[in-house]
């Protein structure tokens, strides 16, 4: 109980003393503790002022680390003020931190999707939170992490010299269906058996050939060797072969094929500017000037990267 020293109250009555007797005390008790109270209330936190986190990658690869499917990110906080003194990279779904960067002296980092320990973090989303000492931006920003990685494999594929989708026989020259050899699919490519002039438009006997190769995150290198021989009683005849660069709109990577019944292998090119739009890379065959040459097929030889998960 609260005692007034207000017992009575003259001229008052005996009810109005008591409830004077439960008002005024009690006021001036929270008046008190309202005093008191003041001098201890802590101020209010102030987060810092940021306006913007950026990634320069919505998506990083650190098993990758290529033009298309970089390694890593470049990470800018804007802000007001320049009291940011630290950010912090955390799993989204997990809420854990997995780096902090110092911003003292910088407003711009780069991550590689690597812990403070060094370790790939794990896939997924990840959450930037900038600081000022011990008080979170409201403002953040984000950035995923793929941990897919390439694997390199292997397209072998044979195509016979009938199946050309382009041909070309110069006045002189002939291009028989079988060669003389008499190979299945083959091609005898025979310069100057009409007449004997000596231009590469009258002499030469051309082929163009096309194979679609498997779609690829990357192609790597690419070689086309052929099957064949300088024909019977031609004994030291060749033929030649050459790729077609695509940005280039040119014949590329000559290389002549031995007169020995064997297979030569073409030149090894880096198959980027080979594959086209379509997935096809594209190759003549020819010979000329007095050269007899029997091809039974060709071999394409194509190394690629695919994308994988694990």
């Amino acid at each position: 109980m609260i005692y007034s020293p207000f017992r009575y109250h003259s001229g008052a009555a005996l009810s109005e003393g008591l409830e004077m007797l439960g008002r005024i005390p009690v006021l001036a008790l929270i008046a008190a503790l309202a005093a008191t109270l003041v001098g201890v209330v802590p101020a209010q936190a102030t987060p810092p002022d940021v306006t913007a986190i950026t990634s320069s990658k919505a998506t990083i690869y650190p098993r990758i680390g290529t033009t298309k499917r970089p390694a890593s990110t470049t990470i800018t906080v804007v802000s007001n003020t320049d009291d940011v003194t630290s950010l912090e990279v955390r799993n989204t779904a997990t809420d854990t931190t997995v780096q902090t960067f110092d911003l003292a002296s910088s407003d711009t980092v780069v991550w590689n999707g690597r812990d403070t320990g060094g370790n790939l973090v794990a896939a997924g989303s990840y959450t930037l939170i900038a600081f000022n000492g011990t008080d979170a931006a409201t403002v953040t920003g984000s950035v995923n992490v793929s941990l897919q990685r390439l694997v390199r494999k292997t397209y072998t594929v044979q195509a016979l010299p009938t199946k050309a989708y382009w041909k070309y026989v110069g006045k002189c020259s002939t291009l028989r269906k079988p060669s003389r050899r008499g190979w299945a699919g083959s091609y005898g490519y025979y310069a100057n058996t009409k007449c004997r002039t000596q231009t590469w438009n009258a002499s030469s006997v051309i082929t163009v050939h096309a194979v679609r190769v498997p779609a690829a995150e990357r192609y790597v290198d690419a070689r086309i060797d052929t099957y064949g021989g300088a024909a019977k009683g031609q004994a030291g005849s060749r033929g030649g072969i050459e790729y077609w660069d695509n940005p280039k709109e040119t014949w590329t990577a000559f290389r002549f094929a031995g007169s020995k019944v064997a297979w030569h292998n073409g030149y090894t090119r880096g198959a980027t500017p080979l594959v086209d739009k379509d997935r096809y890379i594209s190759w003549r065959y020819f010979t000329a000037y007095k050269s007899q040459y029997d091809v039974a097929k060709f071999r394409v030889v194509v190394h690629y990267d695919v994308l994988s998960a694990s």
